[in-house]
């Protein structure tokens, strides 16, 4: 019904509150599968001088919602971090400026590095008024921007029982943590070459064992390029050569360069004596010389054994 009323609507204004009506049902029905197509449709440059900062909130919450349930983090915290502000309250079926920030925080902890963090959430006006309105979520970007960590992590602990039972986020509670949390072990190793872990372990308030078990995990899994000294409880950067990567990358971009030399001279000479035509049904034959050159110019002595001196 929705559909045939905003298809059938007389104006930019009613198709614009119907895609809203649209919007708000969808998420009440817990599917979520019309809010992105809406939401494009509402924000469309056509309709662009009547959606108001309300509207526009409103919009943006929506679809932060639609990527929190597909797990999209960083796109969800992005949307919660562009509400204006003038949403606050006028929105209360569906989202309340305190889940705003608590999602779009949450959202933004385990997705943006520590600059995006510091641009788009802690400088950023219409989320940091959010941001007021949950201090407790406040408190916790700020720790862990400040790299207290320990703080932080035992913030959120505090906040889990209510999250665990709030209708969005309930199901996203565990792995949005295990990557808030991964991301701070990452941050604190990053600027080192080498790092005590008994240290590291005060830092994060946790054991020794359970530290070299987490971190274990982290290599593994690619987050943290490091290597752990058991016996001596250091974890070491694995160091990156980027001379030698450059000189590498530097050796290919020339090899390239020399076969894409020598197919374009080979293609003028065959135009030269009239060969092959200039018309694309000559690109095969093209192609295959190109291909020949290329091998010849991989293999210096052309298929024959080499001659000894």
């Amino acid at each position: 019904k929705h559909v045939d009323a905003r298809d059938h609507s007389s104006s930019i204004q009613d198709q614009l509150n119907t895609s809203l009506s649209m919007i708000k049902t969808s998420i009440h029905l817990g599917t979520m599968s019309h809010v992105k197509a809406e939401v494009g449709r509402s924000l469309s440059a056509d309709k662009t001088d009547i959606v108001t900062p309300i509207v526009r909130g409103k919009l943006k919450a929506s679809v932060g919602l639609y990527y929190l349930r597909n797990k999209g983090y960083t796109l969800a915290a992005k949307s919660f971090q562009e509400c204006p502000y003038e949403l606050n309250g006028h929105y209360p079926e569906v989202i309340s400026g305190r889940d705003i920030a608590l999602y779009g925080g949450l959202c933004s902890l385990a997705s943006c590095n520590r600059r995006s963090l510091k641009s788009d959430v802690i400088d950023n006006d219409k989320f940091k008024s959010y941001l007021e309105l949950y201090p407790e979520m406040r408190d916790v970007i700020t720790d862990f921007y400040s790299t207290k960590y320990a703080k932080c992590m035992e913030s959120l602990e505090k906040i889990k029982p209510n999250l665990l039972v709030d209708i969005y986020i309930s199901s996203h509670v565990e792995t949005l943590y295990q990557q808030i949390r991964a991301k701070a072990l990452s941050q604190y190793f990053s600027p080192f070459i080498s790092v005590n872990m008994h240290k590291m372990a005060e830092a994060f308030q946790v054991s020794i064992e359970n530290l070299e078990k987490e971190i274990s995990c982290l290599i593994l899994d690619g987050q943290i390029q490091g290597r752990i000294d058991s016996h001596n409880k250091i974890l070491h950067a694995k160091r990156f050569d980027q001379r030698a990567a450059t000189f590498r990358h530097t050796l290919e971009v020339g090899k390239q360069y020399v076969r894409s030399s020598k197919s374009m001279l080979l293609r003028m000479n065959l135009i030269k004596h009239n060969i092959v035509n200039r018309s694309s049904e000559s690109e095969n034959t093209y192609s295959n010389e190109s291909m020949a050159i290329s091998d010849e110019e991989d293999d210096p002595y052309h298929g024959h054994a080499s001659s000894s001196s």
